[in-house]
């Protein structure tokens, strides 16, 4: 058996080009399609929602930096992390400090963060964070 995968624009050029494959491939595939269901499947896809324009921040005085403890996890319990949340933290302070994102990186014995085994995502998430508030660098 051979499996072919092809993406189409709309329903409509799919069933065009369906229709031209032999009927005897198809092992009666389109002959099971009622003229209703086939009126619905070419039917136009409903038009996307557009997002609401956002709405301007009002000028206010800076808020005071916020300090947050850092918590220490249970032992032999690893809280579960993300990758895209310890990224986040990577990019905040590599945009503060490159060398000292790097220098944590080698720390670890890596080059990048991205080399980071899972397991240790929440280790190199603490130390980021650490490091974040060290620096003073406002999230």
């Amino acid at each position: 058996m051979i499996q072919v995968t092809l993406t189409f624009t709309s329903l409509s050029a799919a069933l065009m080009a369906l229709r031209e494959i032999p009927e005897n491939t198809l092992n009666g595939a389109l002959t099971d399609i009622t003229p209703a269901e086939e009126a619905a499947l070419e039917a136009p896809a409903p038009k996307p929602v557009k997002k609401a324009k956002p709405v301007p921040a009002l000028e206010a005085a800076p808020a005071p930096p916020t300090v947050t403890p850092t918590v220490e996890p249970l032992p032999g319990v690893a809280p579960a992390v993300q990758y895209g949340e310890l990224q986040k933290a990577v990019l905040l302070l590599a945009g503060k400090n490159r060398d000292a994102a790097l220098s944590l990186a080698s720390s670890m014995g890596v080059k990048t963060f991205k080399e980071l085994d899972p397991a240790r995502w929440p280790d190199a998430l603490a130390a980021v964070n650490n490091k974040i508030v060290e620096l003073g660098v406002m999230q």
